[in-house]
């Protein structure tokens, strides 16, 4: 009874022989041999194939089940030899070409092992999908992937997915897809059909069986192919840029400067005099994006107040004054170049109060209009570049003070830092001899490491102002080199700042040197 139970186990785990030839002894020592090779009980099961005797059918089998024992045991070689003789008895056993492509793939003969699959896949219709998804990996391993491609698409279209490869194949094929795309030179033509083609067939796979376990594995890489080609990632503009976290940006400054020429007065001058001063100064800014990451807009308000503290002198505390800021910029998130670039419109309205009259009470003084138009690209590999074109349009308490400037900015990062080339034409309507074109240059050099925990931002300027209209002063230099020492605690940090100037002019009274020392501290709010 034991042994017929062991040889109805044997028929159902599905042999695929016709035993009809062997007679009922060697039935019982198949079943035996079965239930040696279910053990691992290899040697075991080779010794009981050696009893094993019978007409080419049955000696086929033996040969069939010496390939899977010494297979199992991963003789290969051995295994190989076993295979090969029941092919050649012409056993009629339908996984035998599938695992005797297994075992050419193990020992690495992947041409070979190929053949076999592709021969259990179309003409024993053994394992379809199996078959061809080992096809398809095996023509990957050879580098031919329109190849893979083709076994891989045989997989999706079979009807039903009983070997659960088709998820994998999917993946494979928008992977060789992936793989081609990466051939081409054009970047932006790349990062289209990535998020064109490539993404939305791993999509497919993704989606496809869902509680599969290669379903992490494919979000995972998708999710490095967004970032990789910056492609609608979550905190990114449409261009790759990073989003803040945070959209506000709101902080609150305190400065104390002494001045050593409060009044720029010339060194023989008699009204030569220094004074401290403080600098107040709050600003709120929001920021907000356009539904497809493309568009962003900075609302902002900026008041700041400055008060002399040496208060026994009108020239002095005269340019106490109160400022306030409200602006509003557009920026278009872009690509150029092959790089981020950004378009930006920028509105700015100022109104300042001080005290031109001395009465130690601050009152209206100028207010203004700018509007800004400027694009940030990198034509150059070294980093950046900016050009601004500005328009302002100057009102004031007095006619004199009343004019329109034009001006051209060009700034241009690098990795040793940024240079920055500054040109303003000013035109005075009622006072025509205070007309002047300045053109100043910045360098501001990059300074990585800190000293004792400060970060260092020196910068140098250099302006030459054309007085146009006022043969006296003529070409006037001013040069300002400064240095700023910022320590930074989360959201407070703290500044020592000094800066030098030396400005020279045809006219003496106007020709002056000037050193201010600093110290201050914001808050980021």
């Amino acid at each position: 009874m034991k042994t017929r139970n062991l040889l109805g186990s044997f028929f159902i785990i599905g042999f695929f022989v016709n035993l009809s030839s062997v007679n009922a002894n060697y039935k019982e020592t198949l079943a035996k041999i079965y239930i040696h090779y279910s053990k691992a009980e290899y040697p075991e099961a080779l010794k009981k194939l050696k009893t094993v005797k019978g007409d080419q059918s049955v000696q086929a089998l033996v040969h069939y089940w010496n390939g899977k024992v010494f297979s199992k045991a991963q003789e290969y070689d051995k295994a190989d030899t076993e295979f090969k003789k029941a092919i050649k008895k012409k056993a009629k056993i339908k996984d035998l070409y599938y695992l005797y492509g297994q075992t050419l793939y193990a020992s690495q003969e992947l041409k070979m092992a190929r053949r076999y699959f592709l021969t259990s896949a179309i003409k024993k219709k053994f394992k379809p999908g199996a078959s061809y998804y080992y096809s398809g990996v095996i023509s990957q391993i050879l580098e031919e992937p329109k190849k893979a491609k083709r076994y891989y698409g045989k997989i999706i279209k079979l009807k039903k997915d009983k070997d659960g490869v088709k998820k994998p194949s999917l993946f494979q094929i928008a992977k060789i897809n992936y793989a081609k795309i990466l051939k081409l030179k054009d970047k932006e033509k790349i990062k289209e059909l990535v998020k064109n083609n490539i993404l939305p067939q791993m999509a497919k796979a993704r989606d496809y069986k869902k509680k599969h376990s290669l379903t992490r594995t494919i979000a995972t890489t998708m999710m490095s192919l967004k970032r990789k080609h910056k492609i609608g990632l979550p905190g990114r503009m449409i261009n790759g840029r990073r989003i803040p976290k945070n959209p506000w940006s709101n902080s609150v400054t305190f400065d104390v400067k002494n001045d050593t020429n409060i009044l720029s007065q010339a060194e023989d001058s008699s009204s030569l005099v220094a004074s401290p001063y403080t600098d107040i100064s709050g600003k709120i800014k929001y920021r907000f994006n356009s539904d497809k990451k493309d568009y962003s807009f900075h609302p902002s308000f900026k008041i700041s107040t400055k008060r002399h503290l040496k208060r026994d002198n009108s020239s002095i505390y005269q340019n106490d004054n109160l400022s306030v800021d409200p602006t509003f910029g557009i920026v278009k998130e872009h690509k150029a170049f092959k790089y981020m670039a950004k378009t930006m419109l920028d509105l700015e309205y100022n109104y300042t109060m001080q005290d031109p009259n001395s009465k130690q009470n601050l009152e209206y003084y100028t207010n203004h209009i700018l509007v800004s138009v400027g694009q940030e690209f990198r034509p150059f590999s070294m980093g950046d570049t900016t050009i601004k074109l500005k328009y302002k349009k100057k009102g004031a308490y007095t006619d004199s003070l009343v004019n329109n400037t034009v001006t051209f900015n060009l700034s241009q990062k690098a990795k040793m830092g940024s240079i920055t080339l500054n040109t303003d034409f000013n035109t005075y309507k009622h006072s025509q001899s205070s007309s002047t074109n300045d053109y100043k240059l910045t360098l501001t050099p990059t300074i990585s490491k800190k000293v004792f925990g400060f970060s260092l931002a020196p910068t140098y300027s250099f302006t030459l102002t054309d007085n146009i209209y006022n043969s006296s002063k003529g070409k006037e230099t001013s040069h300002d080199p400064s240095i700023t020492m910022t320590k930074k605690w989360k959201d407070l940090s703290a500044n020592i700042n000094y800066a030098f100037t030396k400005k020279t002019s045809e006219e003496a009274s106007s020709s002056y040197t000037k050193h201010i020392f600093g110290f201050g501290m914001t808050y980021n709010l």
